[in-house]
């Protein structure tokens, strides 16, 4: 799958998660436990089912001090990594 910067992912069926001081658990019935960063979280976050690539990229630009074209990159290889594994779907 390319992710584009309209694509607008939502969790996939199955998956649960829970806040931890290190940031996220993901438990599926895929794949092992995994543990999201704080990073990671802040973008699993944003994944309601409305917001599309740009405007996920667009409001971690406001919370973090980081060049956009870097985040867009960052925001597009967890999207990717996180779809290759069954987590997310996109509508």
């Amino acid at each position: 799958m390319d992710v584009k910067l309209t694509s607008i992912p939502v969790c996939a069926d199955g998956i649960k998660t829970r806040n931890e001081a290190f940031g996220m658990l993901l438990i599926s019935k895929r794949t092992p436990i995994l543990t999201l960063n704080d990073d990671s979280t802040a973008i699993w976050q944003k994944f309601d089912g409305t917001r599309d690539v740009s405007t996920i990229v667009a409001e971690l630009k406001n919370e973090y001090d980081c060049p956009e074209n870097e985040l867009e990159d960052t925001v597009i290889s967890f999207l990717d990594s996180c779809y290759k594994l069954g987590l997310i779907e996109f509508q």
